[in-house]
């Protein structure tokens, strides 16, 4: 016999075992019997109650509202109350949930948990102004608070509270609120980044266990105190394992995909709140009224309310974290991804591990951040970051139109400002008399070569389409990363010396190393001309690159401007022009202080 169904086998004894006393009752053990005088009695054949409107004439209807269908005994000084199968309770039992403790405990509980999820819901609002936040966490947070306030207010008027002919009570709002929220945390499970825009077979095995789980389990704390529930409990437990199963190969194959430190840890925690919380509710279902009657329904409320706290609010919270960092991830580093081989379950699994931009492992393909650069919250998270002062890619440059990366890649034409716009003139210092010309006559510009150092492809065609655009043929040299580009200037050097390029336009990812063994000084140690890419009126990019000691730069792309073609030419005249000047290979920073403070080659 294998484990698993030694595991389910057990389960039917120990089932079985607990209910065996009660399959021969159909009342709760709790219940008194009739009182003597009433034991023998002929139902039919009890005392008629004058002027009563009961269903039954020979009972009174009874005026609290936790019996509801549950009526008074006439001739019983009212300590008796008979149910519509005609058992009786007595009064005591009929109204008690539980000792005085426990009900203050449970009410105590059940404000904490409505207090938390009105204070997740605050918190999530201002994470969306600030960056972004799930609709699955907003939802589930929204449901909780609903059947929280609900629970404290009216957990006893129907239908919140199912009142069966046998005597026992269930708690349709508990059930009914895990069928609205369950099944959306499973969708946020199935996709923990966030990121992906669809969702997969996965998923719908995730929400048919669960939904299974739910109906079974709910079958079963309705169903009568016999082999009827021992069974709806075992087929909703097969379902719950089989939920508890996937859910597993999820936080495997998630914990391999985000982020080495904080986001793998994420992933951890958010493993254990899932498993052990989920895990709990069998276990009150079996302790509770629901079962074997071992705990009193405040009690089961008490566990309940407390895991509620942890199977929901926290496991949101942390989800909320999780997609939080891998978005900062992808700000910083780009969306490189390297493939790695796992097994789950016997299964040999292909995952796509996100990894930072120091990862010089050959395996790492770059995926570019496009499709994020459309994603409003990328870029609202970008310039909150960018003013803090965090250095983020370079490619993630605006909310482009979802199928374009820059107008004028494609769009076949050079996208550019009259010469008379002022939005892209602000804070821009003059460039007059660089090439001994203002911006109303070009400079002549001769063939040349560039190398464009970039960390990914992302703006390859766009600055080929640039280059294409000028009245004389250019040939760009795309290099990704700082040791590729290091590399075409010594394959330059080799070919023609310093002259056979014409300057290196890099990327200003590029430009914080700056010890001798930073791209800039390398090639500069080369004796090649160096511009960057990217500068800015405001925000860090502008003080990196001025004071980076590049010999110009170039505002921009920006969309949706793209980059201004006069200070696009001037910026190339002005290399052309270093390049024919002796001794000026090695200006440095220089060259940047004759470019009317740069802005000339790019400003």
């Amino acid at each position: 016999m294998g484990r698993h169904h030694q595991l389910i086998y057990l389960c039917v004894c120990v089932l079985i075992a607990g209910w065996a006393p009660r399959f021969t009752e159909q009342a709760p053990e709790l219940a008194e019997k009739r009182p003597p005088s009433e034991r023998d009695t002929p139902y039919a054949n009890l005392e008629k109650v004058p002027g009563t409107t009961a269903p039954n004439a020979n009972v009174e209807l009874d005026g609290w509202a936790q019996y509801h269908d549950f009526y008074y005994l006439a001739g019983s000084d009212k300590e008796w109350v008979v149910g519509p199968v005609d058992q009786c309770y007595c009064k005591a039992w009929a109204k008690s949930h539980g000792t005085k403790n426990e009900e203050d405990a449970a009410t105590v509980w059940a404000y904490i948990v409505f207090a938390i999820c009105i204070i997740q819901l605050m918190y999530f609002a201002f994470a969306a102004w600030k960056a972004t936040v799930g609709w699955e966490e907003v939802y589930v947070a929204t449901v909780e608070l609903v059947h929280i306030a609900l629970a404290i207010w009216h957990e006893f008027d129907k239908p919140a509270m199912l009142y069966l002919n046998d005597g026992q009570m269930v708690s349709w709002l508990r059930y009914s609120a895990w069928l609205l929220s369950c099944p959306v945390i499973l969708i946020h499970l199935s996709n923990l980044t966030g990121l992906k825009g669809d969702y997969s077979k996965r998923t719908m095995s995730l929400l048919v266990s669960d939904i299974g789980t739910i109906v079974f389990g709910t079958s079963a704390a309705l169903a009568p105190p016999n082999h009827v529930k021992v069974i709806f409990f075992i087929i909703g437990l097969c379902y719950g394992l089989f939920t508890f199963f996937t859910a597993a190969k999820v936080y495997i194959e998630a914990y391999h995909t985000v982020p080495k430190g904080q986001c793998r840890n994420l992933v951890r925690a958010m493993a254990w709140t899932y498993f052990v919380s989920w895990a709990m509710f069998p276990i009150l279902f079996i302790l509770g009224r629901e079962a074997f009657g071992h705990i009193t329904y405040w009690g089961s409320n008490i566990g309940h309310f407390i895991l509620e706290i942890f199977s929901k609010n926290l496991w949101t919270l942390l989800g909320h974290g999780l997609r939080y960092r891998i978005r900062q991830h992808i700000i910083i580093h780009g969306n490189l991804t390297k493939k790695t081989k796992i097994n789950i379950a016997g299964d040999t699994v292909d995952v796509e591990e996100y990894v930072d931009s120091n990862d010089k492992d050959s395996d790492v393909v770059n995926n570019g951040t496009k499709e994020f650069s459309n994603r409003h919250s990328f870029m609202v998270m970008k310039d909150r970051m960018q003013k803090n002062g965090t250095q983020t890619r370079a490619s993630l440059q605006g909310d482009s139109p979802p199928d374009e990366e820059m107008p004028s890649a494609k769009k076949g034409k050079l996208d550019t400002m009259e010469e008379g716009s002022d939005s892209m003139e602000d804070d821009v210092p003059s460039s007059k008399g660089l090439s001994g010309m203002g911006m109303d006559g070009m400079p002549s510009l001769q063939p040349g070569r560039v190398v464009l150092v970039v960390p990914d492809m992302e703006l390859v065609e766009f600055f080929r389409q640039q280059f294409s655009f000028l009245p004389v043929p250019f040939e760009v040299y795309p290099a990704i990363g700082a040791d590729q580009g290091v590399q075409l200037a010594q394959q330059g050097l080799q070919l023609g010396g310093t002259p056979y390029l014409d300057f290196v336009l890099v990327a200003p990812d590029f430009l914080h190393n700056r010890s001798p063994s930073g791209l800039v000084a390398r090639l500069k140690m080369m004796g090649m001309r160096v511009c960057a890419f990217g500068w800015q009126p405001q925000g860090p990019q502008r003080e990196l690159i001025e004071s980076s000691g590049v010999d110009g730069f170039l505002m921009g792309p920006i969309h949706p401007q793209g980059i201004h073609r006069g200070q696009f030419v001037q910026l190339i005249a002005r290399m052309q022009a270093l390049k024919r000047m002796p001794g000026a290979q090695n200006m440095g920073g220089m060259g940047a202080m004759g470019m009317g403070m740069g802005m000339g080659m790019g400003m």
